[in-house]
């Protein structure tokens, strides 16, 4: 049981070898950082053996990830009333005809997108729904190093 009657709950369900649904409390330390919050969570997830849900909080970090680096790129896209509705693949699209800047490399840059767009279709997108198939705990690593070292490279000037 959680001490704080505010904390909101995310439940897990697990899968039919689960004992019990394992309630995980979500603190939102970082209200301007949710990207780092997200794939802090998505980390502690696999610590606890978790891999579906850490896949799936990866893939959420990579979306707050792609949004913030077109805000911050100030990267041009058809307006939409509803801004939920772009899909990932059209803002890391856009994102590609980026030319680097200040400490970051062009190099640096493409490869980060490519590897985003390769963990994007085959581990953040396909293990973040229901029925996923078996998910390699190796695969989601790679996809939180992988949103990371896209912060960073956002994040530099």
């Amino acid at each position: 049981m959680v001490s704080d009657p505010n904390l909101p709950i995310e439940i897990y369900e697990g899968d039919n070898a689960a004992t019990a649904p394992m309630p995980i409390p979500i603190v939102r330390t970082t209200q301007n950082r949710p990207a780092s919050a997200l794939l802090q969570k998505a980390d502690d997830l696999l610590k606890l053996g978790y891999v579906e849900a850490a896949a799936n909080y990866a893939r959420q970090a990579f979306e707050y990830v792609v949004r913030g680096a077109c805000e911050l790129k100030k990267t041009e896209i058809p307006y939409l009333v509803d801004q939920k509705t772009y899909k990932t693949q059209v803002l890391l699209s856009k994102l590609k005809g980026w030319t680097a800047t200040g400490s970051v490399k062009q190099a640096d840059w493409d490869a980060a997108i490519k590897r985003l767009e390769m963990l994007k279709d085959v581990v953040m997108n396909p293990y973040s729904h229901p029925s996923a198939p078996n998910i390699p705990k190796q695969e989601v690593i790679d996809a939180i190093v992988a949103v990371n070292v896209f912060l960073d490279l956002v994040r530099k000037k």
